[in-house]
């Protein structure tokens, strides 16, 4: 039976040959795709989903093996991605400039989680200030690295299917849970621009998981469903973030919109000239 897509490498060396790793090129296309992801993300101006996409990537990249011709086309794409990254205006503007360089990808690496880390710290400085108004000490509430792997896990949980250990991993710290309603609006925001919407339904959903009776999520997953043209899902999206706030007046003027463009008759196809 043939196998497409896999290479083993094989030495004269018997001791390299037991250590050989088995390369699946499938993985070096994957990679490549999330890197045109990430360009896709800067050139909407999505700088934050672009780089956090990017740090995902480059984490894959370095955990994957690959051989010599796959390693050189990705090492060359991201290298094309971080030039664009440095010079784009939006990265600029909130990174003043900086020169990443060519075929380090874990010196790339590592000063991407730094500056996403710079993020996490001001997020957890706001909630901690709104926790904290007359300076009572925080010194229990936990680290923004804490607060950060505990949303990452908690987020794991909800891919695997395991949502009661997602839920309990989060308990009530409430960093976490402002980092997952962060993480997850932004990439279903950028996913449904980027006409993804299967994924942004996804993410809307996982925060949602999280912040059941926030109108805003509710909102939002009703546009990604009204990209679908699927209007009973936008309907009943939009009802239950109704129900959370009855007065959401957002809420219901897409109400209004979506049940008009349910009733709204097809448009006519095309006819062949």
């Amino acid at each position: 039976m043939k196998r497409e897509g896999i290479v083993v490498f094989v030495t004269n060396d018997p001791e390299r040959n037991a250590m050989a790793e088995t390369v699946r090129r499938e993985d070096a296309v994957q990679i490549l795709r999330k890197l045109d992801e990430s360009r896709i993300h800067l050139k909407k101006g999505h700088l934050h989903g672009c780089l956090h996409l990017f740090r995902d990537t480059l984490e894959r990249i370095l955990r994957t093996p690959m051989i010599p011709a796959d390693e050189k086309m990705v090492r060359e794409t991201v290298n094309s991605l971080q030039q664009d990254i440095s010079s784009s205006r939006a990265f600029l503007d909130e990174f003043g400039p900086v020169s990443f360089r060519d075929n380090d990808i874990k010196t790339t690496l590592d000063f991407l989680r730094q500056m996403l880390q710079i993020q996490v710290d001001e997020l957890s400085m706001s909630v901690t200030t709104r926790q904290n108004p007359d300076g009572v000490d925080g010194a229990e509430n936990p680290s923004p690295e804490a607060a950060e792997l505990k949303a990452k896990d908690a987020l794991a949980m909800i891919e695997e299917g395991s949502q009661d250990q997602a839920k309990e991993a989060v308990g009530n710290d409430e960093v976490a849970l402002a980092l997952i309603l962060q993480i997850c609006n932004t990439a279903g925001i950028e996913f449904r621009k980027a006409g993804l919407f299967d994924r942004a339904v996804t993410e809307f959903r996982k925060a949602l998981f999280f912040h059941p009776k926030d109108e805003g999520l509710y909102y939002n997953l009703a546009r990604a469903f009204i990209e679908k043209k699927d209007w009973d899902q936008a309907e009943q999206t939009i009802l239950e973030g109704l129900k959370t706030k009855p007065d959401f007046q957002e809420g219901r003027a897409l109400l209004k919109y979506i049940r008009f463009q349910a009733s709204a008759p097809p448009a006519p196809e095309a006819q062949p000239e």
